[in-house]
């Protein structure tokens, strides 16, 4: 499996009620996510529950399944796709009077299939991290 990595943090003086309460409203994804269409949850927001995730461009939505939770603090959230795994690790971290924000993505992609992975979906994944932390960030802000 041929791996792929991407990161990216903000600082900010948001509360960590504020990042949480925009995480969880699964299908508010779309107003800090340029890269959603949609996002549907199938229960509530806890370990083991399902949604379904429409990322622009895809054929069709795709079931995401939450593997940790822990409200205020993070959510990792796992995809298994017919050709590997993509995993989103979303923190925040106190930092003095302020809250770091992280949203870290994995994907483990079964090496005959990484010329299609990295054209029609890491392309355009890895510069959305940057912009969906940075959306998320100022909306907690507004919130606050």
């Amino acid at each position: 499996m041929k791996k792929y990595s991407t990161s990216h943090s903000e600082l900010t003086s948001a509360k960590p009620e504020d990042i949480w309460a925009l995480w969880s409203d699964l299908p508010g994804w779309r107003n800090w996510d340029e890269g959603i269409i949609a996002c549907e949850p199938k229960g509530s927001f806890d370990v083991g529950q399902t949604f379904m995730l429409t990322p622009e461009g895809a054929p069709a939505p795709i079931e995401a399944t939450l593997v940790d939770v822990i409200p205020n603090k993070r959510f990792v959230d796992e995809t298994k796709l017919p050709f590997g795994t993509i995993r989103a690790s979303h923190t925040i971290t106190q930092e003095g009077q302020k809250i770091r924000v992280t949203h870290n993505i994995e994907a483990e992609i079964a090496p005959e299939q990484t010329e299609f992975f990295e054209q029609a979906i890491w392309a355009g994944m890895e510069p959305g991290v940057k912009q969906s932390v940075r959306n998320l960030v100022k909306l907690a802000e507004r919130r606050g």
